[in-house]
């Protein structure tokens, strides 16, 4: 993606979500089972991908728990759509 690509897409996102752009502008922390829900990719899949540098690396919430930015996870799966 390109410099600034990043910034447009959320951009455009805000205007297709309408009613939740608060949560999203403040950048929202979505757990596994909401990531996979939104990528229909299993939890070994994101894993290894996040390991491969090819899935954006969560956040560590706690000694047990991660999560990740919701705009960094629409963000993956608009630019996987638009490769296509």
């Amino acid at each position: 993606m390109q410099a600034g690509a990043g910034n447009a897409t959320r951009q455009a996102t805000r205007i297709q979500r309408g009613n939740e752009v608060n949560a999203y502008e403040k950048g929202q922390l979505i757990d596994m089972k909401r990531v996979t829900e939104m990528t229909t990719l299993s939890r070994t899949t994101l894993w290894r991908m996040v390991r491969q540098g090819r899935f954006p690396r969560p956040i560590k919430i706690s000694s047990n728990r991660v999560a990740w930015r919701e705009y960094d996870v629409v963000d993956w799966v608009q630019a996987r759509s638009e490769a296509r």
